[in-house]
């Protein structure tokens, strides 16, 4: 089975630019066609939390605190989550600097776990944490610029 096909979390993250030394561009993963735009690193990986906890995988080992309720625009429950596109759809985007593959494994810690693929040098890492995760997509974004 390949990396592309294994995860049903996988998320094609396109860099489109960087401003103020952080990355923005989009996102897209099979269950919604439609791009989400990420203005910054962070807002990227509050989005993926998001996702993944909208399908229930990978199961956080942690709960969020909410301090407040949030008002309207409730998560959709994972049975509400059907697959719309194929994986191998995910695979032809691209960005105008770089493009990632990503699929976590696990969610332990506080953080996240899995396997990045930088798809235009066909470089894969494993990552530890989230951080390692933006560290390795900064770094190869830096790459590409040159």
């Amino acid at each position: 089975m390949t990396f592309e096909k294994s995860f049903p979390n996988m998320v094609m993250v396109c860099v489109d630019g960087v401003e103020n030394e952080d990355i923005y561009g989009r996102y897209f993963h099979r269950y919604k066609k439609e791009e989400t735009f990420f203005p910054d690193s962070a807002t990227l990986i509050i989005e993926m939390e998001r996702f993944y906890d909208a399908i229930g995988y990978p199961q956080a080992a942690t709960k969020t605190r909410k301090f407040m309720e949030r008002k309207g625009g409730r998560i959709p429950a994972k049975e509400h989550m059907a697959v719309i596109s194929d994986g191998q759809d995910l695979i032809q985007l691209r960005g105008n600097l770089a493009t990632f593959l990503v699929g976590v494994t696990s969610r332990q810690n506080a953080s996240w776990q899995g396997d990045v693929v930088w798809m235009e040098q066909k470089i894969r890492k494993h990552f530890c944490s989230d951080m390692e995760l933006v560290v390795f997509v900064d770094d190869a974004v830096k790459k590409s610029e040159l």
